[in-house]
């Protein structure tokens, strides 16, 4: 859980460069890895990406789960609804910036990748 914040953290901040955050395809190559040192090995990174994968859902971003307990926490507050049509633009927004973001690891997955062959 430490690690996890920390890694959040660094990134957010700077200290940690997106381009040594693995996507499908590094999640891919470290869990062809792992199996080949066991399956106790294996089995604690699946349960480790789990756990990540978990805890960034709860995150207060729109399309995920944690921003949809923000929204629901200013119904709360407010007393009303939030306009579809804002909740709509908000999800919308960030489901691009996380698109984008997804296709940058993925490329860096890709070049990492690549670089491992030449």
């Amino acid at each position: 859980m430490r690690d996890i914040w920390r890694t959040l953290t660094g990134l957010f901040s700077g200290a940690l460069s997106p381009k040594w955050v693995a996507g499908p395809v590094g999640i891919v190559q470290m869990l062809h890895h792992s199996w080949g040192l066991g399956f106790a090995e294996a089995l604690f990174w699946l349960g480790v990406i789990s756990l990540n994968l978990g805890i960034l859902n709860l995150l207060p971003i729109p399309p995920f789960d944690g921003g949809h307990i923000i929204f629901s926490f200013m119904e709360g507050i407010t007393g009303k609804r939030v306009n579809h049509k804002v909740m709509d633009r908000i999800v919308l927004v960030f489901v691009i910036l996380l698109i984008g973001f997804a296709l940058y690891i993925t490329f860096n997955d890709v070049l990492r990748l690549v670089g491992t062959y030449f």
